[in-house]
């Protein structure tokens, strides 16, 4: 079963007798698979005479597709957040650099207000110069070396006063 939403693909399949596992992409790369995320206690099968809460009668039967798109569209904000966090890295082959996908982050297109949205000591902690940075849409981009122009970073600041640069 697959559900598609803002250019992320989610998959589920059977794996084993007592899960299901999920693989989400984004714009056709891989950014996560396991094959140990949905326990069938849980997901999977609804029970043939409807009981009202958990399945009494043992009747159990597989979800349509319908259910499990239901499903995932429903939990689809908490699965991205969930397994890609804030920021997922994905090698970009086009420009060969790393690119960051800010998964609660979406870009207006004005580097000076899209920049104060991140993570202020990611950025200056794990942000590559030769890297990229796109919003949770993918839409807009950014090239790390100039994000570093639009945000303040305290303990930057510090270093050079220590040294007698500022």
């Amino acid at each position: 079963m697959e559900y598609t939403k803002d250019g992320y693909k989610l998959t589920v399949y059977s794996t084993l007798y007592m899960e299901y596992g999920l693989t989400i992409e984004k714009d056709g790369k891989e950014l996560f698979s396991n094959p140990h995320v949905f326990s069938c206690e849980s997901y999977g099968s609804a029970c043939q005479s409807e009981c009202e809460y958990e399945c009494e009668c043992d009747e159990a039967r597989p979800w349509t597709d319908k259910e499990w798109s239901e499903c995932l569209e429903d939990e689809f904000d908490t699965l991205i957040e969930a397994y890609l966090g804030p920021i997922v890295t994905v090698h970009d082959e086009e420009f060969d650099c790393d690119l960051h996908i800010c998964v609660n982050v979406e870009f207006s297109g004005d580097i000076a207000i899209d920049a104060k949205k991140l993570d202020q000591e990611w950025a200056y902690g794990e942000l590559e110069e030769d890297a990229a940075v796109t919003d949770y849409y993918g839409k807009i981009g950014y090239a790390a070396c100039d994000i570093f122009d639009h945000i303040d970073n305290p303990k930057h600041v510090q270093e050079l006063l220590e040294r007698g640069i500022a």
